[in-house]
């Protein structure tokens, strides 16, 4: 034996004594054994698969909207303009009022057109009164059918006459060319006026424009016709609006495209020049509603989720956010069916499989 076991000499060779050796032994045995299998390494367990919660989220119509913001406008600006000289006499319409076309709204004076329209009456009556009295004579063989035809064109001559005339004075009296709401006096009594000078500024309210400035990304979705609502600011409840124009020429620095709607302005309560929030249905397209908890980043930054695919082995899926709240987003894009993971999504990586254990839809 080895020098280990050198103090069990004398007892082996002591013949009453062997028993005793031989259990000394086995003992010694079982402990060097013991430790040895306590050095030795460890059979390897196998590595448990990680739990996550998950959800079966199946897509459903949706009809995505447009958000838009613009300004109202007044559907026509006319700028009123004297057709005549002279001096205004007389305002008849207040600023503020609404006008109807041909209503008169300003007179101007010219005395030299009235003595003008004076004499073109008394012409008239002087050449009346001539071929009345070629007539006479006519009949009597004083006055042959040469002398009656150049009266009569002289009567004809001086009715033309006086019906310049009487439109020249008529310009003087400044009628409103369109329905409208009178927005302002450009001029005062007292003031003198050349033909051409703007007297006065009309709008027309009703119906009242909305001009917006639509992405070269959203262009395609704007259609003539297309129905809308509009949110004013001046207004609690939007009101129905109609695309009535869609500009094909991109404006060259912001790359937007002018489109303009109508709406109905009747109660004239709606003035120009107020912000508009206009939301314009897109065609309906398929999407998920997924818990804002589940909206992950990778490692890139992307917003996405994380989802399982075949074998449970999980993957992550950018997505692009179409509407969303505290709780919820309206995610298209995605497959018409995904199992999503709503826990612990967080603690895997695309391609590990995972124990898929459905939890309660949030």
């Amino acid at each position: 034996m080895g020098s280990n076991f050198s103090f069990l000499a004398p007892l082996i060779n002591h013949r009453h004594s062997r028993p005793i050796v031989g259990g000394v032994i086995a003992f010694i045995v079982c402990i060097l054994f013991g430790k040895w299998m306590l050095h030795k390494d460890p059979v390897p367990k196998p590595a448990e698969i990680f739990s996550v919660g998950v959800v079966k989220s199946i897509a459903k119509d949706y009809s995505p909207t447009l958000k838009l913001t613009g300004n109202t406008k007044a559907f026509r600006e006319v700028t009123i303009k004297s057709e005549a000289a002279g001096r205004v006499i007389k305002i008849l319409v207040e600023k503020g009022q609404i006008v109807k076309k041909g209503q008169e709204i300003l007179q101007i004076l010219d005395d030299n057109k009235a003595e003008l329209l004076s004499s073109s009456k008394l012409k008239l009556s002087q050449k009346e009164i001539e071929l009345h009295g070629v007539k006479a004579l006519k009949t009597k063989a004083f006055k042959t059918e040469t002398d009656f035809l150049s009266a009569s064109a002289d009567l004809k001559a001086a009715k033309a006459d006086l019906q310049k005339t009487e439109r020249t004075v008529d310009n003087l009296i400044i009628k409103a060319p369109i329905d409208g709401y009178y927005e302002k006096n450009l001029v005062t009594e007292g003031d003198y006026v050349n033909a051409g000078d703007p007297v006065s500024f009309l709008v027309v309210l009703n119906p009242l424009k909305l001009i917006v400035n639509v992405p070269e990304s959203e262009i395609s979705f704007i259609q003539m016709g297309q129905k809308a609502n509009v949110l004013l600011a001046s207004q609690k409840d939007p009101i129905p609006a109609t695309v009535i124009y869609v500009s094909k020429v991109a404006d060259k620095n912001t790359r937007t495209f002018i489109a303009e709607l109508s709406i109905d302005n009747t109660q004239m309560l709606l003035a120009d020049g107020i912000t508009a929030f206009v939301s314009i249905e897109k065609s309906p397209v398929k999407a998920h509603v997924i818990p804002t908890s589940s909206l992950a980043l990778n490692d890139q930054g992307m917003l996405g989720i994380n989802i399982i695919e075949q074998q449970n082995k999980t993957n992550f899926k950018p997505v692009d956010i179409a509407v969303f709240d505290r709780d919820h987003a309206i995610v298209p894009g995605l497959p018409d069916e995904v199992i999503l993971i709503t826990t612990g999504g967080e603690f895997t990586k695309p391609g590990q499989t995972v124990n898929p254990v459905e939890a309660s839809p949030k």
